[in-house]
């Protein structure tokens, strides 16, 4: 069965104008987000993207190798993301898997090596990642809710 989990709203992420910030976002290990708002509260208001990922190297536009199996090589970090860039409009982008006829972005932690760590609830990861890039015209603080469905066993 699957409960309600809304993360407290957090601000204080910092982006300057031009550049990419990754933020770890406490989260459950396991579930679909159905919401999410992430919006502009102080600096220079212009654009900005905004998209989660399950893996801090991955958020980063950093790559790892898959060491696990037979096959090995290199892993981009798009096989990370929960979800794609979105484009903010009057200062934040926004979120309601209701509004858009869709089933929500499913989350599942990526920071354990193996699987079995991953799926148990007490060792799974309990981080989400957020990237904010701010167009050159644009930057300053930000904020961010986030909310889901979540496994009812973490």
């Amino acid at each position: 069965m699957d409960v309600p989990y809304e993360i407290k709203p957090m601000g204080g992420f910092q982006v300057p104008a031009g550049e990419s910030r990754c933020f770890a976002i406490s989260f459950v290990h396991r579930a679909i987000i159905n919401k999410f708002i992430v919006a502009q509260v102080a600096g220079t208001f212009g654009g900005f993207t905004a998209a989660f990922f399950n893996a801090e190297v991955a958020c980063e536009g950093g790559s790892e190798s898959d060491s696990t199996g037979p096959d090995t090589g290199g892993l981009p970090p798009d096989l990370y993301r929960v979800t794609p860039d979105f484009q903010s409009v009057n200062g934040r982008v926004m979120y309601f898997s209701d509004d858009n006829g869709g089933f929500g972005y499913m989350f599942f932690g990526q920071e354990r090596n193996s699987v079995e760590s991953r799926l148990a609830a007490s060792k799974g990861s309990r981080t989400i990642y957020l990237r904010i890039t701010a167009d050159a015209d644009g930057g300053g603080e930000f904020a961010v809710s986030l909310g889901a469905l979540s496994y009812a066993g973490g």
